[in-house]
Order: structure tokens, then sequence, then C-alpha cells
């Protein structure tokens, strides 16, 4: 049972975070938790039986659609955003099924991932090495960069990453460099790219309304648990970057597929956004894979962020993603 988020936000007393402590202590919890508590809000059985297990739900025109109909819409987009838990393998078994189904259909593509910062890039790049890349290669460069990040871990991912360079497609970084992401805390916009900024608008205000919506999400992301408005703004920062590097990563690419949380892959505010300003004319589409909740039965009830299909899996046993982060604060009130 996971806490009630009020009850975490009264037990623990911490001060407000500074920009910098999202860097180091909770920005790993805090996505896998955004993710897992918006999972958790409905009672969930691990053995239940469920009509909507495996059917995958058209949200635009509110009907089911079968798998071979899914490919073949893929088929005709140049970007494909498989929106997963993290820490549900479940959702990587399908990520990796699609990656194969699109080898089988004649597709040629490259496949980022969240999970690797683009620092990395020279040792997963054949250019830079000489010679093809091997799940070798990957394998120690993914474990590089992971290291001590339980969500990320490689035998997670391993499926989805073998199924890529199975398929003969390129495996490409996706998320900013740690050092970036620090330095965008310490110094706003200006300490990233230029170039990069402009292209994805990222100094540009957010519209009120959808800046208030985000601190509402970094709120529930902390277990309910307000961490302050320089945090929270910082926050937002990085999430907007990594969404924008994330849309970098795959035009790089004539044809794309992005493995990262469904946070970001959301049509409205997500990956999808920034490909859109610079790819108007290109379809994009966006799947979220998503864990059912015994007693829920209409597809509509879990479309609660704009995803273009949803793909209903089982939920995943998980334990309270809030212990940890609870953990967390209290020994930073410890060090304050």
């Amino acid at each position: 049972m996971f806490l009630s988020l009020a009850l975490l936000a009264s037990a623990v007393t911490a001060p407000p975070l500074r920009a910098a402590d999202m860097s180091t202590d909770l920005s790993g919890a805090y996505e896998n938790a955004r993710g897992a508590l918006a999972a958790a809000s409905l009672p969930k059985d691990k053995n239940m039986p469920h009509p909507l297990l495996g059917r995958i739900w058209d949200a635009a025109a509110k009907k089911f659609i079968d798998e071979g109909e899914l490919m073949r819409r893929l088929g005709k987009a140049r970007f494909i955003l498989l929106g997963e838990i993290h820490d549900n393998s479940d959702h990587h078994a399908l990520q990796a099924r699609i990656v194969r189904g699109l080898a089988a259909a004649g597709a040629r593509c490259s496949v980022s991932f969240e999970m690797l910062p683009v620092d990395i890039g020279p040792r997963i790049s054949a250019r830079a090495l000489g010679r093809p890349v091997s799940l070798q290669d990957l394998e120690g460069a993914w474990r590089d960069a992971n290291e001590g990040d339980t969500y990320f871990s490689w035998s997670a991912y391993r499926p989805v990453v073998e199924a890529a360079v199975e398929s003969g497609f390129g495996v490409l970084p996706a998320n900013p460099a740690k050092a970036d992401t620090r330095l965008l805390h310490e110094k706003g916009w200006s300490a990233l790219n230029a170039d990069f900024v402009a292209r994805y608008l990222l100094d540009r205000p957010l519209p009120e309304s959808v800046l208030a919506e985000k601190r509402r999400e970094v709120v529930a992301g902390h277990c309910g648990y307000d961490p302050g408005e320089a945090y929270a703004n910082a926050a937002i920062n990085v999430q907007r970057a990594r969404d924008a590097s994330m849309a970098e990563s795959l035009a790089s690419s004539e044809r794309g597929v992005l493995i990262a949380g469904v946070g970001h892959t959301r049509s409205d505010s997500g990956v999808p956004a920034y490909l859109a300003l610079r790819f108007p004319e290109e379809k994009t589409i966006s799947i979220a894979f998503t864990e059912l909740a015994s007693g829920f039965e209409d597809p509509a009830t879990y479309v609660r962020e704009p995803q273009d299909y949803v793909w209903f899996t089982l939920p995943w046993k998980r334990q309270d993603p809030c212990v940890e982060f609870r953990k967390q604060l209290e020994r930073m009130k410890k060090r304050s």
C-alpha cells in the first residue's frame, strides 16, 4: 500500500530543497516515483484477470486496435516514442517486441535511450570505434553510465538493447550529460549550448497555466512534499532540457525510436512537442505502456497524460517509491 501523500508530507520536516540537490540525491527517485505513483493511485492485484490486459487503446479514436494495426501505423511514422514505467520488465519486453517488429517489416531505425547520456556517445559510436558496435560495448557503456542506479540496470534493459543490435539498428544516447544538468541548475539556460536552447525555445517562459501544472507534477512526483519554488523551477527546466535532448537524439536519424519514461512521451509537453517545433510535417506516434488496476475496466480511466496509444499491462510488484524518497529527505534534514 502506498503512503498517503499528505501523511508523507507531514511526517517529514525538511528544509526547502536547493536546486543543486536534485542533480545528486533525488533525480532518479523522482522520475520513477512519478510514473509509479500515477500507476499506484488505483488498487492492484498482481494475479487479477482483467479484460483490458494486452489490449491497445487508440486514445484519439476511443477504440481498441490490434497489434498488427498498430505496427502498420508505426510503419508510417518517422518518430516512435515508447513510454514506460522504468521498473516494469513487461514494458521492456513489449518495447523489444516493437523494435523487432519494425525490423521484420523492413524498417531502418536508430533507437535512442533516455538511460544513456550524450557524453557517452563516442563509446557506442561505430565511427569513433572504427568498427561495428557490439552488445558488449553497449553493456560496458551502460553499466558505467548508470552505476548505482537501480532504475536503469543493464539486466532490465538488455532485452531492448539486444533487440536493437540484432535488428541492425543504431543505439543512441538521448539524455543530457550529468555535468550539463548540474550547470543548468546553477546557471540557468546560459549554461547550455546557445543553438540548442534557441532551436527548442527553451529560454522562453512557459505560460503560467502550464508552469502551474508542472509545479503540481513536481510535488506529486515528490510524494506530496513541496520542495519549494526554486527547486521546482529547476526541476521543470531539467525536464524540459531532457525532453529537448531526446528530441535532438531522434532528429539525428532518418527514423528514430525512443525508449523513455512515460512522462517524456506525453504528446502535449514532452518530446513530441519539441519534435513538432522542428518537424511539423513529420508523423510522431507515442505509446504509453500502462499498468492495470483491478475493478477499473474503462480504458479512458487510464489516459491521464496525452498519448496516442495506451498498451495495457499487468502492474509490477514494487516497493512504495515514497519510502526511499522519505529516507532521502530525512538524510537531507540531518545534514541541514
